[in-house]
């Protein structure tokens, strides 16, 4: 066998290590999600239409991108009473470090304008791949 020239087994590991580097998710990514309870404080209920709206206006000229969930949340009231209501759930996946700043500013531009006592803020790692 010639030195020179590789092996098919040594051609093969190393065909499968540049797929696999290119389809290994990129360490560092978070996931955030921010709750968006949608009942206000006079009784009545955002609709999903107005969250959008909210959002078009307040996040789209600070994010790269969104995911918009609806959902039903549950929680209780400080008083002890069970509290149900539609909820909204962004989802943003972003760099470790990035986005941070505005996401913080949606959460208290949403709270500060509808009336909320929270927006619960869940931050989880993320490997991401398709960036």
């Amino acid at each position: 066998m010639n030195a020179a020239r590789p092996s098919l087994a040594g051609a093969l590991a190393a065909t499968t290590l540049a797929a696999l580097a290119c389809a290994t998710p990129r360490a560092s990514w978070v996931r955030t999600e921010l709750f968006l309870g949608r009942s206000l404080p006079d009784g009545g209920t955002l609709t999903a239409t107005e969250v959008e709206a909210f959002l078009s206006r307040d996040a789209g000229p600070q994010l790269a991108g969104w995911t918009l969930l609806d959902a039903r949340g549950h929680w209780v009231a400080p008083d002890g009473g069970a509290v149900d209501e539609p909820t909204s759930v962004l989802v943003v996946v972003h760099r470790s470090g990035e986005e941070d700043a505005a996401l913080e500013k949606i959460r208290r531009s949403y709270a500060d304008e509808y009336g909320q006592g929270s927006v619960l803020r869940v931050d989880t790692p993320a490997a991401a791949t398709g960036f």
